[in-house]
């Protein structure tokens, strides 16, 4: 399991790098086109795509990655198919529909938030966004299910991140319409959609096969994990964009643009835990469900050392460089430094603790992560409600950042409770050690130091190596493992 955890994470950490990296540098190119006000208006209309898709998907999605490797195990691919063929059934039927709700009812949702024309624009187009990207989530879980984690890098991930990038330089060099962008990101999808739905036919699971609602109906496993990860896609939504829709009744749309680049940036080194996540969860399902505790244990705590090892550095060189990277989008953005600070701290908690919402949600412990959302969450609606129209961005940062902390430390408690593990071992904890301080220190320190490329680099440079030297025996002990498992 461990040779298959890193070999499709490859896969997966160079898929989500190169969406990053390249999403990060068109999103500056973007924000500089067309200011952070219509930026903010771009993402209000996102938030309120994926409030509808949250609502409506059920968690099919979520039901795909966790019962799908389980009926390829059993060879039961009758089984398989009649979930997957009604799931996306359902998926495309609901949202087809709420599609055209929401582009019946633009202008009055517009008026909700207080905006105009623009925005109501916005939410008619960004309405395609719900079939087309539930669908391919629908895609996105059969093929990782399959752990097919190449093809949909190639054919998902690089192609839809290629169209969207090439389009965006182009059009906005000689544009400033966000509505351009909504267009852009259409053609994309639709083009992946394609290539994904003819690559299907010739996959072991069969999109479009016979629909047989009993495969939901009469399975109470099924439907009791559906309840539970429906609840949880609920509360997470709430945790998650929450914040953004108070914002967006109370505060300017310059606002929400700012706040959306400042998650974006604090966000970067989540890559590989969101890559990881993608792999590791049906291995848990996998390992949980033939009762293999003793290699889920040192999967768990070997998968949260690489996460570290990886992002430490990294939040390190975004602390010291953080304003720099903010100067990047024009204009005052760049004055937002110390709020970019909060948001990283909240973070690398999240980075340190690994896995520890996909164990419980794969391991069995679904309705103890539930509960976990929903006391988050109702901290977080209670606090935005309250607080956030009369202090600000600053309080929106602040209750993200402290909300994140705090459901990763109860998730640690439950894993603990439950398993009978902590997340990581010694080397990972040393590593919390060191690195907490120093993103303290760097974070509050007035660095005037740097400004050409080659102090970037060698700052940058100096940073990995000293974590590599310091951990170097866990690195070897890795390497020498994951050599061994090849050779077997």
């Amino acid at each position: 399991m461990f040779k298959l955890l890193v070999s499709q994470s490859g896969w997966s950490v160079i898929g989500s790098l190169f969406a990053f990296t390249v999403g990060f540098f068109v999103k500056i190119y973007l924000v500089n086109a067309i200011g952070t006000e219509s930026f903010g208006q771009y993402v209000l209309g996102q938030t309120l795509v994926i409030t509808v898709q949250v609502f409506i998907a059920l968690a099919i999605p979520q039901v795909f990655l966790r019962f799908l490797p389980v009926y390829i195990e059993k060879n039961d691919l009758s089984e398989a198919n009649s979930v997957t063929s009604t799931g996306v059934l359902y998926l495309l039927s609901s949202s087809i529909l709420c599609m055209l709700v929401m582009m019946f009812f633009n202008d009055r949702i517009a008026s909700l938030f207080g905006g105009g024309t623009i925005l109501a624009q916005i939410f008619f187009w960004s309405s395609l966004y719900i079939p087309l990207t539930l669908y391919l989530t629908a895609i996105n879980s059969i093929y990782r299910s399959l752990f097919k984690i190449k093809e949909l890098i190639l054919y998902v991930t690089v192609l839809q991140v290629i169209i969207r990038a090439l389009l965006t330089f182009i059009v906005f060099y000689f544009s400033n319409d966000v509505i351009h962008f909504i267009y852009i990101e259409i053609i994309a999808l639709l083009i992946v959609v394609t290539v994904m739905t003819f690559k299907s036919r010739y996959e072991q699971i069969n999109i479009f096969g016979n629909v047989n609602i009993n495969s939901f109906t009469h399975n109470n496993d099924l439907k009791r994990y559906l309840v539970h990860m429906y609840l949880y896609a609920l509360v997470g939504f709430f945790s998650s964009h929450l914040i953004t829709l108070i914002m967006g009744l109370h505060l300017p749309s310059s606002d929400i643009g700012i706040y959306a680049i400042l998650t974006t940036i604090s966000g970067l080194a989540s890559f590989i835990l969101v890559s990881l996540n993608s792999v590791f969860a049906p291995i848990i399902s996998k390992l949980h469900a033939n009762g293999e505790m003793e290699q889920l244990e040192r999967l768990f705590k070997d998968a949260t050392f690489l996460i570290n090892i990886i992002t430490s550095p990294f939040i390190l060189i975004l602390v010291i460089f953080g304003e720099d990277v903010l100067s990047l989008y024009g204009g005052s953005v760049s004055e937002y430094g110390n709020f970019l600070i909060i948001l990283i701290i909240g973070s690398y908690v999240n980075l340190f603790v690994g896995n520890t919402g996909m164990m419980l949600l794969m391991g069995g412990g679904e309705r103890t992560e539930l509960k976990i959302r929903i006391f988050v969450n109702t901290i977080i609606a209670v606090c935005s409600m309250s607080i956030i129209p009369y202090f600000g961005l600053l309080s929106a940062v602040i209750i993200n950042s402290t909300s994140l902390a705090l459901a990763n430390i109860l998730q640690v408690v439950y894993i603990k409770k439950r398993f009978g593990f902590f997340p990581w071992d010694k080397n990972a904890f040393a590593m919390l050690l060191i690195t907490l301080p120093l993103i303290g220190i760097f974070g509050f320190y007035e660095w005037k130091v740097f400004g050409s490329v080659t102090e970037y680099l060698s700052y940058s440079l100096s940073i990995v190596l000293a974590y590599i030297l310091i951990f170097n025996k866990k690195l070897i002990s890795l390497y020498t493992k994951f050599k061994l498992i090849r050779k077997v």
